[in-house]
């Protein structure tokens, strides 16, 4: 017995992710819409599964790392270059170093301000 024809529309709604790294994504759906004809199957509530019996659906799931720590990881790189340029000035005696250290380390520091700023703001 044929019970849903092909070309039939499933009308579902998904369900969030409720942990952090999670690759399935839940879907509950509610009714169906009959292709051979104008009827429709309500209140079904039926949750998906796949052919192996898992709930939900797999696949790509973005994270948003990115949106996350980028911010964080690019100031950080921003004050690792400042603090590796203070030290190469320092370790080359340039003429004027006590200035350019002092110029790159209020720099570093206010990068590090900054950084703890993006990390409250994300996290």
């Amino acid at each position: 017995n044929l019970l849903v024809p092909k070309g039939s529309r499933m009308i579902c709604r998904y369900e969030s992710a409720k942990k952090v790294g999670q690759t399935r994504i839940g879907f509950q759906c509610e009714r169906v819409l009959m292709a051979e004809s104008r009827a429709e199957i309500y209140q079904l509530k039926a949750k998906v599964g796949d052919a192996q019996g898992y709930g939900g659906m797999s696949g790509h799931v973005d994270n948003r790392w990115w949106e996350k720590y980028g911010t964080a990881v690019t100031t950080v790189a921003i004050g690792a270059g400042v603090e590796s340029a203070v030290t190469m000035a320092s370790a080359y005696g340039l003429e004027g170093s006590d200035t350019i250290a002092s110029a790159l380390t209020g720099i570093s520091e206010n990068v590090g301000e900054l950084s703890a700023k993006f990390m409250e703001d994300t996290v």
